[in-house]
């Protein structure tokens, strides 16, 4: 996504549709998956079943946040901006191949 210095205020503005249309995307899916996840479930387990849709997002959203805070605290500010910030995404493509 292009930053401030390409497209101006339209940058943080095009971020935020971006993540909203993103926490969209999850609660619509969050509901089909708690209902898969607790109809298969084998009998006396529908609770521990149930709970992992729930869990995925929050446990995604604390591993991304660690993994950009580990690579801010370790790297230079120059590092960090030239092939740091480029790390998470390339993890989450790894997450992605693996999910598909």
């Amino acid at each position: 996504m292009p930053g401030y210095d390409s497209i101006g205020s339209l940058a943080p503005i095009l971020l935020c549709v971006l993540r909203f249309g993103q926490g969209i995307g999850l609660g619509g899916e969050w509901g089909g998956a708690a209902l898969l996840a607790t109809e298969n479930a084998p009998a006396g387990k529908r609770g521990w079943f149930g709970m992992f849709p729930q869990l995925g997002p929050s446990i995604g959203f604390l591993a991304s946040n660690g993994l950009f805070f580990a690579l801010a605290v370790s790297l230079s500010d120059e590092q960090f901006r030239n092939w740091g910030l480029r790390v998470p995404f390339l993890v989450n493509a790894v997450l992605v191949a693996l999910g598909l």
